[in-house]
């Protein structure tokens, strides 16, 4: 599959708070990773679907914590001399940890078997987790908190374009996303700030093991807005790089949920792919390609002064791309191979839809739309016009 690096070269805050006892965000950060600490034991005895365990690392257990059951197998052996090597360990359970008993903990099983022992084990895999955050979050804290989690080096961050409040909906969309975790955060207004909520579930069964409220103070959400201020990179200087697991043709930049932040739109020359830009690019909306041609420009613009920006895509009429005669919201007459289409698509609810189409090539130009005519047989023809919206 080819791969794209995709740099941005607009200025954006790429600041994060210092991580003190002052900072709640890091606190947040601390506490989520307290439950992904590599840590093994011993399961010493088995009562029905409870066991107990000695812990054989220094590190802490934490009630909530999810264990691997490992099972000695076979022993693997040198393959010249045969002299045994060590032996295969084999998953057979899991285990989530419950309240200690003196040197020991208890733990419950909630997948598989255990037995007097078997190893229990966390890795230093990194732990793959959806961070998923309700629209009334604020953009800078909800990004700060992303940022020191992807820093820590311990989760594997998998974004979503789903914002939402519901628990049910933010586990569905983990499960759908192959995650392990599904980070689900809230806010609300305080005294003076913002009262952020952390939940963490599990995606297996949707089990909340973790639930915490921090009061982020309003200077630290106004350090963090201009912060670029002062860390910003000189103009010109690239600030992000995105490896893309596609090629982008076009990239442009609009505003189309009218939310006052700017998404990123790229066109592989069929469907465009938009993104909120961040320390990863954030998936948000897809348009596939309805036509059978090829984008040849794709610009935003509020044409119809909403205050949301819409997509512009002209596109050139490969063969069989339209019918000989169409009808309904199409302005378009009959075209041939070769002629240009341009489709204005508004976001809507979580899809684009289209809202008008015509015969011409249309380009953004400050903050109007301009256009002019294009067949395949004789280019660009006839005056330059601006287009106005009429719905």
């Amino acid at each position: 599959m080819k791969k794209t690096f995709f740099v941005i070269w607009i200025l954006l805050a790429a600041v994060s708070i210092s991580e003190d006892a002052d900072d709640p965000l890091a606190r947040l950060k601390d506490e989520s990773l307290q439950f992904f600490i590599p840590v093994s034991g011993k399961i010493v005895s088995v009562d029905g679907s409870t066991v107990m365990i000695e812990a054989d690392t220094k590190e802490p257990f934490s009630p909530g914590m999810r264990l691997n059951v490992l099972r000695e197998g076979e022993p693997f052996r040198h393959p010249i001399t045969r002299e045994v090597l060590g032996k295969s360990e084999v998953l057979s359970g899991r285990v989530a940890i419950g309240e200690r008993k003196g040197e020991r903990l208890t733990g419950k099983v909630i997948e598989g078997t255990a037995r007097e022992g078997d190893r229990v084990r966390i890795s230093e895999t990194r732990v793959k987790l959806v961070f998923i955050q309700d629209k009334n979050v604020d953009w800078y804290l909800g990004d700060d908190l992303y940022r020191k989690l992807k820093s820590s080096g311990r989760m594997e961050m998998i974004d979503t374009g789903l914002d939402t409040a519901d628990e049910k909906k933010a586990v569905e969309e983990a499960k759908r996303l192959g995650a392990e975790v599904v980070l689900l955060l809230t806010a609300k207004e305080a005294d003076r700030g913002t009262l952020l909520r952390e939940q963490l579930f599990w995606t297996q069964d949707g089990v909340r093991f973790f639930d915490a409220e921090v009061k982020v103070d309003i200077a630290i959400a106004k350090e963090l807005r201009i912060g670029e201020d002062f860390f910003s990179p000189l103009s010109g200087e690239a600030i992000f790089k995105y490896d893309l697991p596609f090629g982008a043709r076009y990239v442009v930049t609009g505003d189309f949920d009218g939310d006052g932040k700017q998404e990123i739109a790229l066109s592989t020359g069929t469907n465009i792919k938009t993104y909120l830009p961040a320390v990863d690019l954030k998936p948000l909306w897809e348009l596939k390609g309805s036509i059978r041609g090829e984008h040849v420009w794709v610009d935003t613009v509020d044409v119809n002064r909403d205050g949301r920006d819409e997509l512009i895509v002209t596109s050139m009429v490969s063969r069989g791309g339209f019918p000989e005669n169409r009808s309904g919201e199409s302005m378009v007459a009959p075209v041939q191979p070769g002629d240009i289409i341009a489709s204005v698509y508004e976001l809507s609810g979580t899809e684009f839809k289209k809202i008008g189409e015509v015969p011409y090539f249309l380009r953004k130009m400050d903050s109007k739309l301009i256009g002019q005519k294009y067949s395949a047989s004789e280019g660009f023809k006839d005056e330059i016009f601006e287009v106005m919206w009429d719905g």
